[in-house]
């Protein structure tokens, strides 16, 4: 068991955001109300004390991940990382927006990070009014770029100095050994720690499109 210091965590009823219970998870004190953006319907409910989900399934730190925590992780292949309170509330905002202007996010992915070509079309949406959305001829793999490095624009709960990249794949998905030199191609003037896994498929926010996860830090013997 990983132990994280002392953390004073509220639980909540399905009708109220105060607080019905506290108890300790690790590393400081949070207390998690209103004032955190929260609204009465995403009631957070903790399962371990680390990372929870919330009621739409995204899952959620309460503490920054430090290196060697994230090390023991992948090494254990528990793969269970959560964004912050604010980063979530960030995440979602984005993926609604994508929800609403794309047929899918794996549109959107295909698109946006390996160049699939853009097309649009007239659906129904839930309201039962036509609309036009984005979307990518699936008919078009192989026309994108093989492998893209990004950085993630809304990673997870991470401690200062580690950052999170995602390597986007199109016809094949890369192995540890093979993102590891593409992430030393891309920054060849720069010595990086780096740690890649595959999220699990219930954990994916993205699913249809091939990706890995990146995290690294600066190697502090520099």
């Amino acid at each position: 068991m990983l132990e994280l210091g002392n953390v004073t965590m509220c639980t909540y009823d399905n009708t109220t955001t105060q607080p019905i219970k506290e108890y300790q998870t690790g590393h400081r004190e949070v207390r998690m109300s209103e004032n955190v953006g929260i609204d009465q319907k995403n009631v957070y409910t903790p399962n371990n004390n680390e990372v929870y989900r919330d009621v739409d399934g995204f899952l959620i730190s309460l503490t920054p991940y430090t290196w060697d925590i994230i090390q023991h992780k992948v090494e254990a292949g528990d793969l269970l990382f959560g964004r912050s309170v604010a980063g979530t509330l960030k995440y979602k905002e984005e993926i609604a927006r994508i929800k609403d202007q794309w047929l899918s996010i794996d549109d959107f992915c295909k698109h946006h990070f390996l160049g699939y070509p853009m097309k649009s079309k007239e659906v129904i949406n839930e309201q039962n009014v036509s609309k036009s959305v984005f979307f990518v001829d699936q008919s078009e793999t192989g026309r994108g770029r093989s492998v893209r490095l990004e950085k993630n624009s809304y990673p997870y709960y991470l401690d200062n100095g580690i950052e999170q990249f995602v390597l986007w794949a199109d016809d094949y998905l890369p192995t540890v050994a093979e993102a590891k030199e593409i992430f030393a191609q891309t920054y060849p003037n720069q010595r990086y720690e780096i740690l890649v896994f595959e999220n699990q498929s219930m954990n994916k926010s993205v699913k249809n499109v091939m990706h890995l996860h990146i995290l690294a830090r600066l190697s502090p013997a520099l």
